[in-house]
């Protein structure tokens, strides 16, 4: 049976065994515990709510003998006492050094500490927990958390955090429905923080920003100096389109954490969509004096420039990003129409024949298919090339049968081609769809060529 614990003192409850986070829960004098295990100085204790926390073991000693029926307790101690003698003492300090670790911002040194420790001790869950959760920090090492947490709830089913952590790395792998079973279950199990934010974070690429928004801001009421979180909750305002909320957040965030990089670029983002663009660069400048080798920033930052006019430094901070990150078929379409409205349309062709390749081969890279080949059209009807220009016209409309852009253009074309009724048919397409800003232009085109 597990130990009875008498909290005799307030102790403050952590989510991991670890002094550097912030205390996640209260426990009030005179509450009676249940000791679930130790680590080093560390006890897991539950409360008679259910909700699990760690506390410093070293404030806690062997209470008087019980009264009879009644199992000994363990009772708060003003002064620290050696913890009780543990055959895994050098297993304990590898866990120190590991956390120490992780709070210098060295994750992947973590990563070998924590190894080390399972190698000691491989039923010991926290260990592959914690394991984890470096391999979150690294970026990139989502199979590997998987892997570990699994490992983890084989040891123990009930352990909350290696729920929420392998939700959130499935999220990252796309399993976004894999995501949600393994958060509902750390929710379940008392994880109070980690389980709505990585639930609301999975919400969030389940394009579901009003749930993410709910799960986030419980997650905010129990820990509110966490600056992730309010840049994930910032990320699900600007999803809906709620620009003024979604700055507060991101502002909140750089208060806690001013070199927050990614905080400022999604705050220089929000700023442009509210129509701020100048605010929006100043953020991004930051953004990219933070982390020279962020993609996004330049990209976001060309975006910004092009919007202001500024098509040739708009060409630059795209190159930059191209650099950076070869892969984003969004970049490329980008630069593709900047330099058609530098007229340099066999460069355009160059970069729209990158887009459309990268993002056939990238289902989930949300670029818009259709845009991409309506845009390389319109580089070919510049060119004169018409048959080419209807090929992609076609295409486009074969993946949205209502983009009014793609019968636009296939409507230049076809007048061009002197076919009148393929060319009226078109423009009064373009008329029915929900591109306004074409419709007075189509609608003049169908007066010209019936007149």
């Amino acid at each position: 049976m597990s130990p009875a614990l008498v909290a005799v003192d307030a102790v403050a409850g952590r989510v991991n065994p670890d002094p550097a986070e912030a205390p996640t829960s209260r426990i009030e004098a005179g509450t009676e515990l249940r000791e679930l295990e130790r680590l080093g100085d560390w006890v897991r204790v539950e409360t008679p709510s259910g909700d699990r926390w760690w506390v410093d073991g070293r404030r806690l000693s062997a209470a008087p003998p019980a009264p009879p029926g009644r199992s000994p307790a363990v009772v708060a101690a003003p002064q620290p006492v050696p913890p009780p003698p543990s055959p895994a003492a050098d297993a304990s300090a590898d866990f120190a050094r590991g956390l120490a670790l992780v709070e210098r911002g060295e994750p992947a040194e973590a990563v070998e500490a924590f190894s080390q420790l399972i190698r000691k001790d491989p039923a010991n869950s926290s260990a592959y927990v914690n394991r984890a959760s470096c391999y979150l920090l690294m970026g990139g090492q989502e199979e590997a958390v998987v892997r570990d947490c699994t490992e983890a709830i084989r040891l123990d089913p009930g352990n909350e955090l290696a729920h929420a952590n392998r939700g959130l790395a499935r999220c990252f792998l796309g399993d976004l429905q894999g995501a949600l079973e393994d958060c509902n279950q750390a929710i379940r199990l008392g994880a109070d923080f980690t389980g709505y934010l990585h639930r609301g974070i999975t919400y969030l690429n389940l394009g579901q920003p009003q749930d993410a928004v709910s799960d986030l801001t419980h997650a905010l009421e129990r820990n509110r100096s966490d600056p992730d979180t309010y840049v994930s909750r910032g990320r699900a305002y600007a999803a809906l389109q709620q620009y003024a909320p979604a700055v507060s957040d991101f502002s909140r965030a750089l208060d806690l954490d001013p070199a927050n990089s990614e905080a400022r670029r999604q705050r220089g983002l929000a700023l442009m969509m509210s129509g701020s663009v100048k605010k929006g660069l100043r953020d991004l400048d930051q953004a990219i004096r933070l982390d020279p080798a962020d993609a996004l920033a330049y990209y976001l930052r060309g975006s910004g420039y092009l919007d202001r006019g500024e098509t040739r430094r708009a060409v630059d901070d795209f190159d930059r990003a191209i650099q950076l990150d070869p892969g984003n078929p969004a970049f490329y379409a980008s630069r593709g129409a900047c330099l058609r409205d530098l007229d340099e349309p066999q460069r355009a062709l160059e970069d729209y024949d990158s887009a459309i390749g990268l993002a056939r081969s990238q289902p989930s890279s949300h670029v818009d298919l259709a845009e991409v080949l309506v845009n390389r059209a319109v580089a070919f009807t510049d060119m004169g090339d018409t048959p080419r220009a209807f090929a992609n016209c076609n295409d486009a409309i074969q993946i949205d049968p209502h983009h009014g852009f793609a019968y636009y253009v296939r409507g230049i074309n076809s007048a061009m081609q002197g076919d009148s009724a393929a060319a009226i048919a078109d423009f009064r397409r373009v008329l029915e769809s929900d591109q306004e800003h074409l419709h007075a232009d189509a609608a003049a085109r169908v007066r010209e060529l019936t007149g």
